[in-house]
């Protein structure tokens, strides 16, 4: 009989905590305490909980944006707080795609090259990245709107060119930060429709911050946070 392989996280977050400020005149204020968690690849999974509990500091030290101030991060078996800033550089650019509340889209740009802009910083030849940005913007339903530029969209299909932008170099993972915050409830439920989609058909793990009920309701896992805390 063959023997069941047990998968490692994709993501494995081991006693950390992060803390801001500290010095002579103020005492240090913690954002996060004691936080473990482990991620198995191809999870939709939520960081729920009210504002200032801790969700978008946990997912910006998962996304090597920030340090913890103890404990440990991994992605794919790769200690962060091991790697120089060049290896993170490339570990954000090549394995980690990024959807923010404020979509962070360049104004000058059209769809097409937002969505290229990870691919030009991997330095993948033009014909390459046209055709992997083009297949990503037409995965979210924005193919014809290509030559648009930002100003010239609706905030769903700014997000949706968000989307394109963070699926494109083909992540392992997408960090949403609070990604229906700006959108009516029609654009919110086609967005997570698109989600949904890329998750089950490319097994792209998703992590959400999020108090949307909308996002939550849609997670097969929930993440609660409450004052820096994961609970329950």
């Amino acid at each position: 009989m063959a023997e069941t392989q047990i998968q490692d996280p994709i993501v494995r977050v081991r006693q950390v905590s992060k803390s801001y400020g500290g010095d002579q005149s103020s005492a240090a204020v913690a954002a996060l305490t004691d936080i473990n968690l482990d991620v198995m690849k191809g999870e939709f999974l939520a960081l729920s909980g009210p504002s200032g509990s801790g969700k978008t500091t946990l997912l910006n030290l998962i996304g090597a944006l920030d340090t913890p101030t103890m404990g440990t991060v991994m992605i794919e078996n790769r200690v962060l707080g091991q790697m120089n800033k060049s290896d993170l550089s490339m570990l954000r650019r090549n394995r980690i795609g990024f959807v923010f509340q404020a979509y962070n889209l360049i104004p000058i740009m059209t769809a097409l090259e937002n969505a290229e802009f990870t691919l030009a910083l991997q330095r993948r030849p033009k014909h390459e990245r046209i055709a992997l940005a083009m297949q990503a913007l037409k995965q979210v339903g924005l193919g014809e709107m290509a030559s648009r530029l930002p100003r010239e969209l609706s905030g769903g299909q700014q997000q949706r060119v968000a989307i394109a932008r963070a699926i494109a170099p083909q992540p392992a993972i997408i960090l949403a930060d609070e990604p229906t915050a700006n959108l009516d409830s029609k654009s919110a439920v086609s967005l997570l429709d698109i989600m949904q989609d890329l998750n089950s058909r490319l097994g792209v793990t998703f992590i959400f911050s999020t108090h949307d009920p909308r996002v939550i309701e849609r997670a097969r896992r929930i993440v609660p946070m409450v004052d820096g805390r994961i609970v329950g």
